[in-house]
């Protein structure tokens, strides 16, 4: 009677991606090792290897995780060239988030913003035809989601719940996001402007050419809520929820 033993490697990605993103470390353990060694070694039928690769690790690094929401696209179309005309449109008028990329269907895309709520696309939406861009429409679409301190962490220190949660309360919070434009004096100047019209704590932020200003720290998003359904009784109808890592 013969003992049947089980090796079973548990690798995240197809046959292509094996070849060339699997570790050295990995590949290096596999092929100076026997079959039975690992069983020897290891004291058990059933053996699991990970390797996450480049790529993994690539997506793991993001401050962000993608999502399901809204945004405003501009473009559709076979021609690249063109897209990144209306893209570089976009952003001349300081509108910020603004993607280009290409489709499964093999079409150019150019979207705008990123949006849990179809609210926050609609007022997108009227900035754009304010600025001129009469073609826009609203889609839903795959967005960027901020990621929490917690999540951005998680593969370096999984083991470390309470230092996860020191994170989350001292390097996120929410704001509303009230204007984006790519003159710093003019930022600053309403950032005064606004923090008196407010009355609370306003700042700017850069993010590559735009300087966008912002409006209150809150650890929750209910507290941001509630400030932003008053500026937009107060003529800040443009004004909404971001999520900002603090510094």
């Amino acid at each position: 009677m013969c003992t049947l033993f089980c090796l079973v490697f548990a690798l995240p990605f197809s046959a292509r991606a094996q070849s060339a993103e699997a570790s050295e470390h990995l590949k290096s353990f596999l092929e100076n090792r026997g079959f039975l060694e690992l069983i020897a070694k290891y004291k058990q039928e059933h053996i699991t290897l990970k390797a996450e690769g480049k790529k993994a690790g690539r997506i793991a690094a993001r401050p962000y995780r993608m999502g399901k929401g809204y945004r405003c696209q501009a473009f559709a179309g076979a021609s690249l060239a063109n897209a990144q005309q209306v893209a570089a449109r976009l952003r001349s008028l300081n509108f910020d988030s603004v993607y280009v990329f290409k489709s499964e269907r093999g079409l150019y895309k150019v979207q705008i913003g990123d949006f849990d709520n179809r609210e926050g696309a609609v007022a997108l939406l009227d900035r754009l035809r304010n600025a001129g861009v009469k073609n826009a429409w609203i889609v839903e679409s795959d967005i960027r989601i901020a990621k929490s301190p917690d999540e951005k962490n998680a593969f370096e220190d999984q083991k470390n719940s309470k230092q996860r949660q020191f994170d989350l309360e001292q390097k996120f919070f929410y704001a509303i996001q009230v204007f984006a434009t790519g003159d710093s004096l003019k930022a600053l100047k309403l950032r005064e402007v606004f923090q008196t019209e407010t009355q609370n704590p306003a700042e700017v932020v850069r993010e590559d050419s735009i300087w966008k200003v912002l409006i209150g720290r809150f650890k929750q998003r209910s507290e941001a809520e509630q400030l932003l359904k008053s500026l937009k009784r107060r003529r800040f109808v443009d004004a909404w929820i971001t999520q900002v890592p603090a510094t």
